[in-house]
């Protein structure tokens, strides 16, 4: 039986092109069942009528020999029991391992969390680290509503650093803060590290599509660096999807999403969760909070892809209408 996020995925990579097989190699799933739920014979959440464990008489026999070698290669394992009668796929079978706990957990092997990580030596006077740091709420007496930013300049070598206020992050005030900030250090380095994001979708390098919008609230709004606008998807047609696509490769590792409708939020639905697709296989949830401020999120998956789908899963719901609304979705990527 797929999950509802298998089956959501499987049908996202069949739309990118990905054979059943690819897709039921990636999912761990036999490709008969992939088969099945694309085209629309089984249902997500729903299990097949009970039969006989097939992998039940194969349990004692899979666990001594993962016991006597933890490292035993899960293939050489599934010659052996399929030479003694076992008849479901590799997949099937390196699952059944897998949630039945079967191989022995190994120290050696485990993640390095708590372990020291190396350090680089960066020489005098070789780099100087870049980065944008926005201030919410600064004091109204600087003039600057609702933002200001703050261009840091750090010294690799010894971690001195020092900052130029602005009040805003164009070319134009860039130039600026560097000049001063560079003349803070004392000098200028060898090389400089910019490590600020930026934006990779817009609507003059991309595009966004859905499969639900509303008339007056189309996909695109989602994307237009304006707060007072935003998309809205009926709740009661299916499943709200936004599909963002690039026009070239990008590595995406922040979202800053503002959700519901920015003017009206108890007006309309809101997002609590949302599944993301990427067009390299891979997915990753995302757990919204019900406010209208803006939410920062890290985005571990969206590496090397051209597009990603945005799947609806759960809403905080509204007394007064059924749409789901989010008023700005911008996705970043380091420089």
């Amino acid at each position: 039986m797929l999950t509802r996020e298998e089956d959501i995925d499987a049908h996202a990579l069949r739309r990118q092109g990905w054979t059943i097989s690819a897709i039921a190699r990636h999912l761990g799933r036999d490709r008969k069942t992939i088969r099945a739920y694309l085209a629309g014979d089984r249902v997500a959440g729903e299990r097949k009528p009970a039969e006989d464990d097939r992998f039940d008489p194969f349990v004692d026999y899979v666990r001594e020999r993962l016991r006597e070698d933890p490292h035993l290669w899960a293939v050489t394992l599934f010659d052996e029991v399929t030479g003694l009668g076992y008849d479901r796929s590799y997949p099937t079978f390196t699952r059944q391992i897998r949630t039945r706990g079967l191989r022995p957990h190994c120290e050696p092997c485990s993640a390095t969390k708590g372990r020291p990580a190396a350090v680089i030596e960066h020489p005098a006077g070789e780099e100087t680290q870049w980065d944008w740091v926005e201030l919410p709420d600064p004091p109204a007496s600087w003039g600057w509503g609702k933002n200001a930013h703050l261009l840091v300049g750090a010294l690799a070598h010894s971690g001195r650093w020092r900052g130029t206020l602005a009040a805003a992050e164009d070319q134009a005030q860039l130039i600026d803060a560097l000049d001063k900030t560079t003349r803070k250090l004392g000098g200028l380095t060898k090389k400089w590290r910019f490590d600020r994001m930026t934006t990779v979708c817009r609507p003059e390098s991309g595009k966004v599509t859905a499969t639900f919008a509303e008339p007056t609230h189309p996909a695109d709004l989602v994307a237009d660096s304006v707060s007072n606008s935003f998309w809205a998807a009926p709740t009661t047609k299916g499943e709200a999807t936004l599909v963002f696509t690039f026009d070239r490769a990008v590595n995406i590792d922040k979202a800053i999403i503002q959700n519901g409708d920015n003017d009206k939020f108890d007006q309309s639905f809101r997002v609590e969760r949302l599944h993301l697709v990427y067009s390299n296989g891979k997915t990753e949830d995302l757990q919204l909070k019900d406010q209208p401020d803006p939410q920062e999120l890290t985005l571990q998956n969206g590496h090397n892809i051209t597009s990603v789908e945005m799947h609806v899963m759960a809403t905080y719901q509204s007394l007064h209408g059924t749409d789901v609304a989010i008023s700005e979705i911008e996705l970043f990527q380091r420089s």
